[in-house]
């Protein structure tokens, strides 16, 4: 039966996010990714868990790429793409090929990095779903709380970046404006 991951940057942050992962009404994360209906085996130590129907979903982290060439997946999501690795997902792409799989990339804007670059792509081709999702579009998050966190000292960048998905969001610590000088796609990221 198929074979998909779950990659998070580093393995560390896969087991603290998801596989023990709780959230804020205390409910287990990976219980709501694959409920235990679902789930005939469970392996806590490979972050693994086999379906009821033999499919295989397993969480990994996506800097140690090299250690998934040669597996078999069918499908692969890159959480936090905008922080992995931007080779990670060239080493997987072949396997997917060969599997005619698919990949789903979900990240937050962290400048003009990788993650901007295959925003691009994607909304270039028709061959790929791409949707920007801001809190105006999901709801999770009231106006009201966005400018609690501005008045707790969080800085316009990073709530145009976090709340907003702004790929033009400065970083608190940078010396230079992205718009003085910065790489720039052949495509401007939008804001």
């Amino acid at each position: 039966m198929p074979a998909a991951w779950h990659l998070v940057p580093e393995q560390a942050q896969a087991r603290r996010t998801i596989w023990n992962g709780v959230d804020h009404k205390g409910r287990r994360i990976i219980d709501q990714v694959l409920p235990s209906a679902v789930q005939r085996r469970t392996s806590a130590q490979e972050m693994l868990i086999e379906t009821v129907n033999g499919s295989i979903w397993q969480m990994a982290g996506s800097h140690n790429y090299n250690s998934g060439v040669g597996s078999n997946p069918v499908g692969v999501v890159f959480s936090e793409w905008s922080l992995a690795h931007p080779d990670s997902r060239d080493y997987i792409r072949p396997i997917l090929v060969e599997n005619d799989g698919w990949a789903l990339l979900a990240f937050t804007p962290r400048g003009r990095n990788h993650a901007c670059g295959t925003y691009i792509n994607a909304l270039g081709d028709e061959g790929w779903h791409c949707s920007r999702l801001t809190i105006d579009d999901t709801g999770p998050i009231t106006p009201e709380r966005i400018e609690a966190e501005r008045r707790a000292g969080m800085s316009e960048g990073k709530i145009r970046q976090e709340f907003h998905c702004s790929f033009e969001a400065e970083n608190d610590d940078q010396l230079i404006s992205w718009r003085t000088f910065s790489y720039r796609p052949s495509v401007a990221c939008p804001t």
